[in-house]
């Protein structure tokens, strides 16, 4: 039995900040949770060569589908300015990613990784 992840809460859990979402520009329409499509619907196709020596040409190819969330927050507030005067408005966002295998359709063990986390970063 495959327990399915959670993705239905943010990753970004932070204070009310306010925010001029006007200084965004276009990165405004990305605030929020993005979800790619799960099981068979999934759209990422990840191919990872893995050296090894016994391989012809020193790697193989761990290939499988996976989908992704991903999450947008704005940064309040400004950011001092090394070395200067005066301070500087920030226009960026930080983000949160999580990458999960999608449906395998590989034998046992590998289709137990089905919904398994593989990947997650932020910046």
């Amino acid at each position: 039995m495959t327990i399915q992840p959670d993705i239905t809460s943010p990753l970004v859990r932070a204070p009310v900040q306010a925010v001029d979402f006007n200084i965004l520009g276009h990165l405004k329409w990305l605030v929020g949770t993005w979800n790619s499509p799960k099981g068979a619907a999934a759209t990422g196709f990840n191919v990872m060569p893995l050296p090894q020596q016994n391989a012809p040409g020193g790697f193989v190819l761990k290939n499988f589908p996976y989908y992704e969330e991903i999450t947008f927050a704005p940064i309040a507030g400004g950011a001092p300015n090394r070395g200067g005067t005066f301070t500087q408005n920030t226009s960026v966002l930080f983000y949160e990613q999580r990458v999960y295998v999608a449906n395998n359709p590989a034998p046992a063990p590998a289709a137990q990784l089905q919904d398994t986390l593989i990947h997650a970063e932020n910046g």
